[in-house]
């Protein structure tokens, strides 16, 4: 089991939507059990992830898990949320000498959770206090969402000062830091300006993503074909960027409504999180089952004999993280639909290099 944090010292920069979205996505798109605990008092992850009903909660509540009041037990339901309320603003005053406590409580309950999710993802306050430590002190990867205005950027050097000595005490840190996720990002000069600056002092730390592209061509008739090495394998261009958001209207709208990215109408915010949420999910390494037959793997098969020993599996990874079937030369629309149910069925190591 994997245990995802989201954390930033900063309010309003993305903690709860990268939650709360990312989790639909998880759990939605490729079937994978997923906890989501949420330690903020405010609740909006627990609020968007009720309206809908596409989440369970837990009969126990996340204040309860530091608090060890409640025996957490199994869960048959692939998707669950706890349940924030305002206990968890009341940790804080019960003094320092309970924060290991809570720490102790909390790594307990997921002990107990392991048997029942692949990923649990934790929302953290904004505040530097127990929980957002807790959070840090028990996660086995995070990833930080930032804004591109000075007062986040300076925060976030507040931030790994505190994963600098909270890695002295999880041992998956700094090796499961996935990295900074810029939210919100607008096409201003301002925040270009920002970005580069983010980029001269932090570019190690924000997420890369990696595309592949089929480098194709048009024969004398106009047909389209791919361009293939002597072995048979499509030639591929690679495309590098970072990892970043922009400010859409349908992201806060989605959160409103407690729905998926992708059931909005304006599906362009979608076709571009799409790939950030492919990117960190790949970076988890989550161990999940194989439920797929062989009948459905053997559209593996077809495309390792389509797009060659070298390519196949970047050509997959790519349609698996776009969603582009353009790039699925050969294969018939039946078997491209196919393929895209199988990877809610399979461990994405399945196509690894």
């Amino acid at each position: 089991m994997k245990i995802l944090t989201v954390a930033n010292e900063k309010g309003g920069v993305g903690k709860t939507f990268f939650s709360t979205q990312f989790a639909f996505y998880c759990a939605l798109k490729y079937r994978l059990r997923v906890a989501v605990i949420d330690l903020d008092q405010q609740a909006n992850a627990s609020r968007c992830l009720a309206l809908k009903g596409l989440a369970v909660k837990a009969e126990v509540r996340a204040a309860d898990l530091l608090l060890g009041t409640a025996e957490v037990g199994h869960f048959t339901d692939r998707f669950v949320y706890f349940e924030a309320d305002d206990r968890l603003s009341m940790l804080e005053k019960q003094g320092d000498e309970m924060h290991g406590v809570f720490v102790e409580n909390l790594l307990k309950a997921l002990s107990q959770l392991e048997s029942s999710f692949d990923l649990v993802i934790i929302d953290t306050n904004p505040n530097p206090d127990i929980r957002s430590n807790a959070g840090l002190l028990v996660c086995t990867h995070l990833v930080s969402p930032i804004q591109l205005t000075k007062e986040p950027i300076d925060g976030i050097s507040r931030l790994f000062d505190r994963l600098t000595s909270i890695s002295t005490l999880n041992s998956n840190l700094p090796d499961g830091i996935i990295g900074m996720l810029p939210n919100q990002v607008e096409a201003g000069a301002f925040q270009v300006q920002n970005g580069k600056m983010l980029i001269e002092a932090y570019g190690k730390l924000l997420i890369p993503v990696t595309e592949v592209k089929p480098q194709f061509y048009k024969d004398v008739n106009g047909k389209i074909g791919a361009m293939k090495a002597e072995d048979g394998s499509f030639l591929l261009n690679e495309v590098k960027s970072y990892a970043a958001i922009k400010r859409r209207s349908s992201v806060a709208e989605a959160q409103a409504l407690g729905c998926p990215l992708w059931e909005m109408p304006n599906l362009q915010s979608w076709h571009e999180i799409k790939r950030v949420f492919f990117t960190v999910m790949e970076r988890l390494q989550i161990d999940r089952l194989n439920e797929a037959t062989a009948d459905m793997l053997t559209l593996l098969d077809d495309c390792r004999n389509i797009y060659g020993a070298q390519s196949w599996k970047r050509i997959v990874r790519q349609f698996w993280l776009s969603d582009n079937s353009s790039i699925m030369l050969g294969l018939t629309p039946d078997k491209i639909n196919q393929l895209r149910k199988l990877r809610a069925y399979v461990p994405l190591s399945v196509i690894a290099e």
